[in-house]
């Protein structure tokens, strides 16, 4: 008898359990279709748009004046605005604001320069003279193809600024290295994402405390990686497998 009991909880706790996960299941699917991350945009849901439109075609049916416009000055202040504003709306603005400064120069095919305005650009578009825009800039940071990228068909040789060794010994130093891949391999793979873990173990981070030190973090990550690449593709070095 204790077993049939014993048998007979366990298939109601499964069909509760079944029953539970199917509740579960059909909730999921509703606010996937219904919930606020349809209807603020996040996800795309058709039944959603559909609905709407048809209550708001029933809501406005007959109506042929628009009411009561407000005319007061509704308008914000741009720091108010920014308030307002999406996280990914704000790192947007903070991707120009941070970018309209700077100046790419690649002087040849061996040097590549990043420049800082040091003045403020005039009202009108200025002139461009000599391949740079007429306003001041600061030289910020000079990079050099590296010398393991030129070889014996060049016309030229390696300039004196390029950094690193010749191609077999670069490559000798690369599968030199890949043995010490597995003490840090941990921790290659969990920074392929920006490393906020890492930076929160020694800061106290809280996202829910700190969210604007992790915006203020992001735009960084984000500004780096924009002019990181304009180097890359200034210079189009190919990766050591590549050579190898």
């Amino acid at each position: 008898m204790a077993t049939w009991y014993a048998n007979e909880s366990s298939e109601s706790s499964e069909s509760s359990e079944s029953s539970e996960s199917s509740e579960s299941s059909e909730s999921s699917e509703s606010s996937a279709v219904a919930g606020m991350g349809a209807y603020s945009g996040q996800r795309t849901s058709t039944l959603l748009a559909q609905a709407l439109w048809n209550t708001q075609g029933e809501l406005t049916r007959g109506i042929t004046l628009p009411g009561m416009p407000d005319y007061a000055n509704r308008r914000p202040n741009a720091d108010d605005a920014m308030l307002r504003w999406a996280a990914d709306v704000r790192a947007r603005l903070y991707q120009f604001e941070l970018t309209s400064a700077l100046y790419f120069e690649r002087a040849s095919d061996d040097q590549a320069t990043l420049w800082r305005q040091a003045a403020a650009p005039a009202p009108a578009p200025a002139p461009v003279q000599q391949g740079k825009p007429s306003v001041t800039f600061n030289e910020c940071h000079t990079l050099w193809r590296p010398k393991y990228d030129y070889n014996d068909a060049m016309a030229q040789p390696a300039p004196a600024n390029s950094p690193g060794d010749a191609l077999a010994v670069e490559l000798l130093d690369v599968m030199q290295r890949a043995a010490l891949r597995p003490d840090r391999l941990a921790e290659m793979l969990t920074q392929v994402a920006p490393p906020f873990a890492f930076f929160a173990s020694v800061l106290n981070l809280r996202p829910g405390r700190r969210r604007r030190t992790f915006e203020l973090m992001s735009a960084v990550q984000t500004f780096g990686s924009v002019v990181g690449q304009q180097f890359k593709h200034a210079f189009r070095v190919v990766r050591p497998a590549e050579r190898s």
